[in-house]
């Protein structure tokens, strides 16, 4: 797997995925107004220069997962947040999402000179919850 800078013709392969008004939310915390999303959208949520938005390939070249890198506060940039993560469901469950946020956490240190990384999950989002505290996410209430 490599990661690679988003690209807007990776939008409908990356929509695809989401199946559904549950999957839409779980993965976008309601930042898209209705289901199904549209590559219009995503465009314009990554257009702030405080987003990177990424995309992992397979050896073939195949889009397979993708995640976002935000700083949410520009007065402190090397303060990031995580988003936007999803893995084609096809593939699931073969530890693409773990390797996918390992080299965010590194592309995002060698970047944009991150110390601090954090996400956010829902807790209804079983599997994800698990992948992040297996990789070293720990829960932080505050």
């Amino acid at each position: 797997m490599i990661i690679r800078t988003f690209k807007k013709e990776d939008a409908p392969i990356i929509l695809g995925w989401i199946k559904n008004k549950t999957d839409l939310r779980k993965w976008s915390a309601d930042r898209y107004r209705d289901y199904p999303a549209t590559p219009g959208e995503m465009a314009q949520l990554y257009a702030p220069d405080n987003m990177t938005p990424l995309t992992a390939e397979d050896e073939n070249g195949n889009v397979i997962a993708h995640i976002a890198i935000r700083i949410p506060d520009i007065a402190n940039p090397k303060a990031v947040k995580l988003g936007f993560i999803i893995v084609d469901d096809s593939l699931r469950g073969k530890g693409y999402g773990k390797e996918l946020i390992r080299q965010t956490i590194d592309y995002a240190r060698k970047n944009l000179n991150a110390t601090s990384i954090s996400l956010g999950v829902f807790k209804n989002n079983p599997p994800a919850l698990h992948c992040y505290e297996s990789i070293g996410f720990k829960e932080n209430r505050a």
